[in-house]
């Protein structure tokens, strides 16, 4: 079986040049993946943020999303994610 953590999320503002950090955590293990964000046409979009098999074990994570720009920064509350 194949596990891996994939978010997908977008920040209600427009513009180009940021950062999403989607960032696990179970206990003390915390995995943090970044990914570069996109505008479009109504919001910024962080794509698919994906934390790979290898970094998981067992457990409930909980996993959110931050965001950093020069001119905005915020972060989602985190959400539970089983993993098998």
């Amino acid at each position: 079986m194949t596990r891996a953590i994939e978010v997908s999320s977008f920040v209600p503002v427009v513009e180009d040049g940021g950062t999403c950090t989607l960032t696990v955590t179970l206990g003390s293990a915390t995995v943090k993946v970044d990914g570069q964000a996109y505008a479009d046409a109504s919001s910024t979009s962080c794509g698919l943020l994906t934390v790979p098999a290898k970094d998981l074990s067992k457990g409930t994570w909980h996993a959110d999303v931050s965001y950093g720009s020069p001119h905005t920064r915020g972060s989602s509350a985190p959400q539970p994610v089983e993993v098998p």
